[in-house]
């Protein structure tokens, strides 16, 4: 039986190379409770440089599930749950669809409870859509299958050291597209990407905005 610990801050989380190293477009949601590998979207864009917005609370929880009895999985999963913060707070929107990118996570609204986050069986893919200019009602949520570890007195998960070190690689690499559109019929496009504030907690963010060739 899993092992769930819940975490408020500081959170530690890992991601597998093993499932980073996965391409494929998907438009379909997971649904799957197999051992297989995560799937993530992925987007074919030269960014040239970025400009830094700013640092952020997250809100942040995690959780991640050990094993105390019977047969031990190649890998565990972890999760993040980040509020995403309001970029977009002086703009007349309508509709805002975000998507995350080239790593493995997706955006959500806070009509889901945090805690199905932590079931590998409603890891998603694809763009999240909310109406209204209410940006900050999207989370990111982050999920990783990590290996295993032998350590039985640590039912056998890796050091927070380790699981922290591929989180840090895996959440610098996404990248994050917002579509915006506004009141008045216009729309525009924005990639960002994320990197934490400090690399052994999930509590604040740094967002960079992308500008591409």
């Amino acid at each position: 039986m899993k092992r769930i610990l819940l975490l408020i801050g500081m959170v530690p989380v890992l991601m597998s190379l093993v499932s980073c190293g996965k391409k494929e477009n998907v438009t379909v949601e997971e649904t799957t409770e197999a051992w297989e590998e995560l799937s993530y979207l992925e987007l074919d864009k030269t960014f040239t440089g970025e400009e830094f917005i700013g640092t952020y609370e997250t809100g942040c929880m995690g959780a991640g599930g050990g094993y105390s009895k019977g047969e031990v999985p190649p890998y565990y999963t972890l999760g993040v749950v980040i509020d995403w913060p309001s970029l977009y707070a002086d703009k007349d929107m309508s509709a805002i669809t975000a998507t995350l990118y080239n790593t493995t996570g997706f955006f959500d609204d806070y009509k889901t409870d945090e805690n199905a986050y932590y079931k590998r069986r409603n890891y998603r893919t694809g763009a999240k859509k909310i109406t209204g200019s209410g940006e900050n009602a999207l989370r990111l949520i982050f999920m990783y299958d990590i290996p295993s570890s032998e350590d039985a007195w640590n039912n056998y998960m890796q050091s927070s050291v380790e699981e922290y070190r591929y989180m840090n690689e895996c959440i610098n690499k996404g990248v994050i597209e917002l579509k915006a559109e506004y009141q008045d019929g216009s729309t525009g496009t924005d990639y960002y990407r994320i990197e934490l504030y400090n690399q052994y907690r999930t509590d604040r963010i740094n967002i960079y905005k992308l500008s591409e060739e």
